[in-house]
């Protein structure tokens, strides 16, 4: 390819009056604020949210993101779902929709999340972004918090998509593997047999997205979705997904992380389930399975970066971090370090005051996402919503944070299982004023209450149970290319 360069686009918007209705279409306006767009490669439709990807020099592949926080103002039960699709022209496409539920005025806030990934597109390819809510209870409405449509250009060396759209259980305690029987497109290093893909690269490292959307659970239910590496879970790689009745159970979720190869081939799996038991002293567990949905989207992406991927994965093997704090809590994602890139991608000292995340030492673009899951640590029955943040510096990161909400007892239909997953776009010139640029820099998770003014369910992480990631963008971009560096304003 000619003039390969990484080029993003960012399209946003600050606190709006507005809230999806149950037709699914475009928010007209929503993302009115053009941010950033990289030599102009990319066009945006305002008036349709539709972003047009390069008519020339494309890259492999194209990752959208969208993230808007929402809030509730009609004081009863909501679920908003975001939806990304290829509207114009061809390529390989994988976007499992995503939603969020919102309880009431109290446990109000929550989000759209929702990723795709466009691989070998043609020129022209138009992704739409369009939203709804379920019929929830009342006339649901409220106002966006906040709205981002992201696009990032991509440059790897292999690259498989699977989906689904099989309708099971995956209820229970013992996890059960998720089908992925449509293959949208196969690598050469990256295959599938029956439901388990095997990455067979030496010394490499894989970048996976996975996501599980449904509709018609309908009482109150729960379920985990995880990755599975080697035949062991990714308790780092979690989400939980609530269901609550008939009106707020169209679902969906989904996780980003990164894993690296030796010599050894290694599998991935996703598993589904309900919990591992039904207290919460079972790894957050639920009482009920609720029916076998009428509706569901599964995709999984795993892609194989180029040898020069310069990335950093750490959990948190102690746990028993709190999440149920006025005002917010640093949560330390970087215990344990998985892989780092040193002197480039490297953990903050255990021992430092503050969050501890990552110190960053380049002003490139950094793919950043955290898994967050957590438990109820006694059967209490009070609500919880909060709030996971990427921080740069010292600021939050509007764009890459994510709200969820967790129930906890309710006698015969408990759901003791709560989340966050958050991934997004961050670089150390969002850590200074004016836009200059500030090497090294933190990146870290933050968690903060939703409504620091109502009681909140007593929920905790337990070891293993947090993960992140940062994967240097500008280290994807063939070394033919000319390197970019770029100032916000």
């Amino acid at each position: 390819m000619a003039n390969e360069s990484l080029h993003i686009g960012t399209w946003t918007n600050s606190a709006v009056s507005t809230y999806p209705s149950t037709t699914n279409t475009f928010p007209s306006g929503l993302f009115g604020t053009q941010e950033r767009n990289d030599s102009s490669k990319y066009s945006f439709n305002t008036a349709r949210a539709t972003v047009t990807l390069p008519s020339s020099d494309l890259a492999d592949g194209y990752l959208v993101l969208v993230n808007i926080p929402l809030n509730v103002s009609h004081n009863n039960r909501s679920t908003a779902i975001g939806q990304l699709s290829l509207t114009n022209g061809t390529g390989n496409f994988v976007s499992p929709k995503g939603s969020r539920y919102a309880r009431n005025g109290n446990w109000s806030q929550h989000s759209i999340s929702v990723w795709a990934l466009v691989d070998s597109p043609s020129t022209g390819v138009d992704v739409q972004f369009t939203w709804f809510r379920d019929t929830g209870t009342g006339t649901p409405n409220g106002t966006v918090l906040g709205a981002t449509f992201r696009v990032i250009s991509l440059y790897y060396n292999d690259i498989s998509m699977y989906t689904s759209t099989v309708n099971n259980l995956y209820g229970g305690t013992t996890p059960n593997t998720v089908d992925l029987s449509t293959t949208v497109v196969e690598g050469t290093n990256i295959t599938k047999t029956s439901n388990t893909v095997t990455v067979t690269g030496d010394n490499k490292k894989y970048l996976i997205l996975s996501g599980h959307y449904s509709e018609g659970r309908s009482g109150r239910t729960q379920r985990w979705l995880a990755n599975e590496y080697d035949g062991t879970l990714a308790r780092d790689a979690m989400t939980a997904i609530y269901y609550r009745n008939t009106t707020t159970d169209k679902m969906g979720r989904g996780i980003t992380d990164i894993i690296e190869t030796s010599t050894a081939n290694r599998t991935i799996n996703l598993k589904m389930w309900r919990g591992d038991g039904v207290s919460p002293t079972t790894l957050g567990g639920a009482s009920a399975d609720g029916n076998t949905p009428a509706i569901t989207e599964v995709g999984l992406v795993v892609i194989e970066l180029p040898d020069t991927a310069a990335a950093i994965k750490s959990t948190d093997n102690t746990g028993l971090q709190n999440l149920d704090v006025d005002g917010g809590t640093p949560l330390n994602v970087s215990r344990n370090v998985v892989f780092d890139e040193p002197g480039t991608l490297d953990p903050i000292n255990p021992l430092a005051i503050g969050p501890v995340g990552y110190t960053i030492n380049t002003a490139n673009d950094m793919l950043v996402g955290s898994n967050v899951s957590a438990e109820y640590r006694t059967d209490s029955g009070t609500r919880f919503t909060a709030l996971i943040s990427i921080i740069g510096g010292e600021e939050y990161i509007d764009p890459v944070r994510d709200y969820n909400y967790g129930r906890g007892n309710q006698g015969t239909t408990d759901t003791y299982g709560y989340s966050n997953n958050v991934v997004g776009i961050i670089n150390s010139t969002m850590a200074a004023a004016g836009g200059s640029v500030v090497t090294p820099y933190f990146a870290g998770a933050l968690s903060s209450q939703g409504n620091d003014g109502v009681t909140q369910g007593p929920v905790r992480t337990n070891p293993t149970w947090v993960g992140a990631f940062a994967l240097d963008l500008e280290s994807l971009v063939p070394a033919t290319a000319t390197k970019r560096y770029f100032i916000i304003s």
